[in-house]
């Protein structure tokens, strides 16, 4: 550490005194005896042989310090004396020249201790002698030098400003440092604020502020950080620590860094970044950074001073490719780059490339770029040239390839990409018009695994499009790498109107399309008519009348019939081959047949039939035979014609051919129908022969000639078994029978059975077996009834007796009325509705729908039509969520019908709303032309708690027709819905004995939930079955009390399932009168576990509870009945439910007495307990309640320890009215258990 010494001449100073001599800081007194500043304002050399020195307040130098007489001097090294911030060592004073001299040394905090020198003049008074300077050891603001002085006071002074420049280190460039403050000395101490902001050019920046606190001690705090893209969001914390440095530093896995560049991930190393006196330094150790698809590098290196610096290798890893490596790292200015390089001889071998190379480079934000090309060729047809490029993460490899020379195409650009060291690629390439005619389309080229291919249907279409068709055009690459094209395919030819036939057409390599083939005319042409001649001989018809309503009719029918034609030329054929677009002639032949059949035949006809018809519908049936005899015969003439090497030949073949043949055929019918709709029919040929009357006559001749040979034509004439002969014979005979002998349209005829083969009356009245067998029949599809399953069936049966007795015969127009009836019930008759497109809907303002509409939208006007497809949909998916709310909304399925199914179809234009079987369940159909949707069958369901919600399904059947609920599942949770009271198969409960009450229970009736009320249990149909009282206390007992504690109380999820069984089949027939002799006897099978929160079933407890009536000339049945058939798991799992579950409400039954013990009674006990009382203790207080009583008191504290707050299931009569009367007396009790003591 330097001293700086300075002297001052001798020099007299005057004085003023002052008022009142300051005394010396409490720090600075005297030691050892030695007394402190004179109160008195002298200064100098004092009677007493003291020395009083003119600093601060004044420093007195006691006369036992001194030695001499005229040479005064002292040590004071040890007294301690001096003003703040100065310590005085040595005092040296001269009485005769009335000058002296003192030695000091600074002692201010943070200042280097540097000796100073202070002159006394002739009073006594001190000054410095020359300039005193000073040292700040503050490294944190590069150490400041301060000159000090004497301020007016004679205390020392100091201040130096600093600015932000006077931070940056030597041969620190790249740092600037920006902001100021000042350092001040004052009553010997430093003080003063400063602020800096740094910035680190590439690298980082930082803030820092400084300061001084009241007992002069140096603090600082701030930060540095990384700015640097790539290690971007490193910050260190700083702080002032012992050694007066501002430091901080951090050290962090490389992997929590999120480099800016798409692709790249930063997997591996460490970074350590620190910061002092804005010195960086640190290291960069393994840090691996990854590049997805591309490659990875190990950076290493580290920070110093104001920059990065290190070095570390890419490796590249593109599939297929030679393994390359480049450099990454950090340059001398401090920047991150990298790069590395692709040659020809780094692509993957077998590749056609030739020349090049491609340069990747990376920035300082780690992002990849590319540059150069490497050359291509594919084939002996195109080049191009490779480039590279990394976008998002994917590394891409593509030439632009540029086809060229190729046989009947245009040549086009290809892409070809690299993908996992193969290259592919695909392009659509026009044809060439005028080597390939009659192909409009693109070929769709591809090329993978070094070959180029095509191929697809296009289609072709020359000469007006009277050859067109479909076809095949592909390409291929021969094993010179040249590219030819190929394909062929069917087509079809019109020569002329009505000459069309299919033709080969053969694309060939050099680009040219042949054709060969036929041309075969689809149909006859028809050269006139057939002329026919028809005629009755003879008609006899007769109606037999059995007995009532069946009726037999006898028809004989005979005629005669002749024709010609029609005239027709068949068969035409066109054959040949042609190369479209060559000068060459083509060769073809034409040939057909002219063919005109003739007939002359006579016929008889005889028939039978049998009719039934009653009020329902009819029954017909009957057998008919025909005979026929007739002469059969036709024309054919066949002429070829044909063109080769330039000769035209004709050859002909005519053929005349005529038989007799005799055919007799039987058939049988037999038809049903109901409501004049006929919903069965059938016709049978039972059976048909044909003779021939005599031989077959035949004719043939041949004609030949070769138009350019002179020689005459030649002729051939034949006759006896000539080819097709028969097949002309058999094209004559007429494909229409004879009229038949109309048995069938007289039974059709129901004019003709009135009369005497009707009974009077007869139309009002129906058989009895039919009556039966139409009242078995089943109804048409409407509103869910009796075992329809799944849904919500009808609340009650509602036909009354009266209904039943109703005549059950109808006319005709009343059974078709009804049917009517029926099918508007099901379902309205659905109508068609053609959609528009979007222009031509109407207008529309915002949205067609709401999100959620409600059921007041059903209110508001019918939607717009007409609408789009798309507006359909939209509509069905508002009428669907309208619908679901209906379903809540509903007692069940009739009401759901009668209140919301017209509306619903009338506001969104439905064509059809009905209830529709799916499986054993019952759904609603929503349908706008045709169905587009189906709803399934309701659930119910609760209302949701932290990610589990309870589900309830119900099966229905019949019992006696009455619908009752034969199955309940369900998985229940403190969300479940509010149940209800049972409500519901009042018809069927009728029937049975349910009062009076104080029968015995195996003696009468109640309506049994399937899942409790208070679970949320329907009081409806589809959830209740009549069974004993007693089945209803042991269901009860047995299970439903276990799972009432386990859902309400304890707040478990179950697995809860009842399933009904019938015991024998139910007794229902006994009239109202003597309805104890009806019973419906059953089981109830019950099973219930808790569900674990990892979806596992424990604790299970299964039962079965039988339900049998005792009949009332039956003595007391055995209740069979006990906890003896309850089976429980033997290995119980301990459960705890989820808090979410524990502050849950339950829902409270609706429509009945829900059971709490008060709220301010719980909370009294609680607090009592807490204090030390027992429950003992509680009800002793509590019985000496007015109105309360032992019994009382002991049911509060057996409810409390049971159940709480929460709702008290499965109490007793007793206990119920126990909690009433102590909830009455709530504040009574609450009074006597808050002045409980223990």
């Amino acid at each position: 550490m330097s001293q700086t010494t300075a002297t001052a001449s001798p020099q007299r100073q005057s004085r003023s005194p002052d008022p009142a001599p300051q005394p010396a800081p409490a720090a600075q007194q005297p030691q050892n005896g030695e007394s402190g500043a004179s109160n008195t304002a002298v200064t100098g050399l004092m009677e007493d042989g003291s020395f009083v020195v003119g600093l601060g307040g004044g420093v007195r130098i006691s006369a036992d310090s001194i030695e001499g007489e005229n040479q005064l001097s002292a040590d004071l090294s040890a007294l301690n004396l001096g003003i703040p911030g100065l310590r005085l060592t040595r005092f040296r004073y001269n009485t005769n020249r009335n000058w002296g001299r003192l030695n000091a040394e600074l002692a201010v905090p943070y200042l280097e201790s540097t000796q100073a020198t202070l002159t006394l003049d002739d009073s006594g008074l001190a000054s410095l002698s020359g300039e005193l300077t000073a040292t700040a050891q503050l490294p944190a603001l590069n150490n400041p030098e301060l000159t000090v002085s004497l301020d007016e006071n004679r205390e020392l002074s100091a201040a130096v400003d600093i600015a932000g420049a006077d931070l940056v280190p030597a041969r620190m460039r790249k740092l600037s440092v920006t902001g100021s403050g000042r350092i001040a000395l004052t009553r010997g101490k430093l003080n003063g604020n400063l602020s800096f902001d740094l910035v680190y050019e590439g690298l980082g920046s930082g803030q820092i502020s400084m300061r001084f606190t009241e007992d002069g001690n140096f603090s600082g705090s701030g930060h540095a950080l990384v700015t640097q893209p790539l290690l971007s969001g490193i910050r260190a914390e700083l702080g002032i620590d012992e050694a007066g440095d501002l430091a901080g530093s951090v050290s962090l896995p490389a992997a929590r860094l999120e480099p800016p560049a798409p692709g790249l991930s930063i997997s591996e190393g460490t970074v350590t970044f620190a910061y002092r006196n804005q010195r960086l330094s640190g290291s960069i150790e393994g840090v691996n950074l990854s590049y997805r698809e591309l490659g990875d590098a190990t950076l290493n290196g580290s920070f110093s001073d104001d920059h990065a610096e290190g070095s570390g290798e890419f490796n590249l890893s593109l599939p297929g490719f030679s393994e390359v490596s480049g450099d990454v790292g950090f340059n001398e200015q401090g920047q991150f780059f990298g790069g590395f390089r692709l040659t020809a001889n780094d692509f993957p071998e077998g590749l056609p490339v030739e020349s090049g190379r491609i340069t990747g480079r990376l920035d300082e934000s780690g992002n990849v770029s590319f540059s150069g090309t490497v050359a291509i060729t594919l084939a002996s047809v195109g080049r191009g040239q490779f480039s590279a490029a990394y976008e998002n993460g994917a590394t891409s490899v593509t030439a632009n390839v540029e086809l060229t020379d190729l046989p009947g195409l245009e040549s086009a650009s290809v892409l070809i990409t690299l993908t996992d060291g193969d290259l592919e690629g695909e392009a659509d390439i026009a044809v060439d018009s005028e080597t390939l005619p009659g192909i409009g389309a693109r070929l769709h080229l591809t090329y993978r695994e070094g070959l180029w291919s095509a191929e697809q249907q296009v289609d072709f279409s020359v000469d007006d499009g009277r050859l067109h068709g479909t076809v095949t055009l592909a390409l291929a690459q021969e094993e010179d790498g040249g590219l030819n094209v190929y394909g062929g395919g069917d087509v079809t030819a019109e020569i002329a109107p009505n000459l069309e036939g299919t033709l080969a057409l053969t694309i060939n390599p050099d680009g040219t399309i042949d054709t060969s083939g036929e041309i075969r005319v689809p149909e006859p042409i028809e050269l006139f008519p057939e002329k026919r001649l028809e005629g009755e001989l003879f008609s006899h018809s007769q109606n037999i009348p059995l007995w009532a309503i069946l009726v037999a009719v006898i028809r004989i029918r005979a005629g005669v019939r002749a024709g010609i034609g029609p005239g027709q030329l068949r068969n035409i054929t066109v054959a040949g081959e042609y190369t479209i677009g060559a000068e060459e002639l083509p060769s073809f032949s034409v040939t057909g047949e002219l063919y005109i059949p003739a007939f002359a035949e006579a016929y008889l006809g005889i028939g039978a039939g049998l009719g039934l018809d009653v009020a329902l519908g009819s029954l017909t049936g009957g057998i008919e035979g025909m005979a026929t005899a007739g002469i059969y015969g036709a024309i054919s003439v066949i002429p070829e014609l044909a063109y080769e090497d330039g000769d035209y030949m004709i050859n002909g073949t005519a053929t005349l051919a005529g038989a007799a043949k005799f055919k007799l055929g039987l058939n049988a019918w037999a038809e049903i129908e109901a409501l004049w709709v006929t919903v069965w029919e059938k016709e049978w040929e039972l059976a048909e022969w044909v003779w021939d009357l005599g031989p077959t006559l035949a004719l043939q001749a041949r004609l030949s000639y070769n138009f350019s040979n002179p020689e005459p034509p030649s002729l051939e004439v034949e006759s006896g078994d000539i080819p097709d002969a028969e097949q002309l014979i058999q094209d004559a005979i007429p494909k229409d029978g004879p009229p038949s002998s109309g048995t069938r349209e007289a039974l059709q005829n129901r004019a003709e059975w009135n009369g005497p083969t009707r009974q009077p009356g007869s139309d009002n009245e129906v058989p009895e077996q039919l009556a039966r067998q139409a009242e078995q029949a089943p109804e048409t599809g409407g509103r869910p009834s009796a075992g329809s399953g799944g849904g919500r069936p009808r609340a009650e049966q509602r036909r009354t007796q009266e209904t039943q007795n109703q005549p059950q015969g109808r006319g005709r127009s009343d059974q078709a009325d009804q049917a009517t009836e029926n099918t508007q019930s099901a379902g309205q008759p659905a109508r068609t509705e053609s959609t528009v497109a979007e222009e031509e809907t109407p207008p529309q303002k915002g949205p067609r729908h709401p999100s959620s509409p409600s059921l007041a939208s059903l209110d508001e006007p019918p939607v717009p039509m007409p609408r789009t497809s798309a507006q359909q949909q939209e509509d069905l998916k508002a009428a669907e969520k309208v619908l679901k709310q209906a379903f809540g909304q509903s007692e069940d399925s009739e009401d759901l019908e009668n209140r919301y199914f017209a509306k619903i179809r009338q506001r969104y234009q439905l064509s059809q709303i009905r209830f529709v079987q799916k499986g054993d369940k019952t759904a609603v159909e929503l349908a706008i032309n045709p169905r587009l949707e189906v709803l399934d069958s309701l659930e119910a369901s609760g209302t949701g708690l932290a990610g589990k919600q309870t589900r309830i399904s119900y099966g229905t059947g019949s019992v006696g027709g009455h619908t009752v609920g034969l199955a309940m599942e369900a998985e229940l949770g403190p969300d479940h819905p509010s149940g209800s009271d049972a409500n519901g198969i009042h018809a069927l409960m009728n029937k049975l004995t349910t009062t009076p009450t104080n029968l015995s229970g195996d003696r009468r009736y109640i309506r049994g939930h399937l899942l409790n009320g208070q679970l949320g249990g329907e009081g409806s149909d589809m959830n209740l079955f009549p069974i004993t009282h007693q089945a209803n206390m042991a269901h009860r007992d047995q299970i439903e009390n276990k799972v009432k504690d386990w859902v309400n109380v304890k707040r478990f999820w179950v697995d809860y399932q009842v399933r009904m069984e019938l015991d024998g089949s139910p007794v229902l027939s006994h009239p109202e009168s003597n309805k104890g002799f009806n019973y419906v006897n059953s089981r109830m099978v019950c099973e219930a576990a808790i569900i674990t929160l990892d979806a596992k079933r424990v604790n299970r407890v299964t039962t079965t509870i039988f339900s049998e009536y005792a009949l009332p000339s039956e003595s007391d049945r055995d209740n069979r009945n006990s906890m003896a058939n309850v089976d429980s798991s033997t290995e119980y799992t301990e459960v705890t439910p989820r808090q979410s579950d524990l502050d849950a409400t339950i829902n409270e039954q609706k429509g009945s007495r829900t059971y709490r013990l008060n709220r301010a009674i719980t909370g009294a006990i609680r607090e009592a307990l807490s204090r030390g009382a027992t429950e003992q203790e509680v009800k002793q207080a509590v019985q000496g309640v007015s109105g309360v009583g032992e019994s009382r008191a002991e049911t509060l504290v057996r409810i409390y320890n049971r159940f709480g707050q929460d709702v008290a299931t499965g109490l007793g009569e007793t206990d119920k009215s126990a909690l009433t009367t102590i909830n009455r007396l709530a504040d009574d009790v609450v009074a006597t258990i808050d002045v409980l003591e223990p």
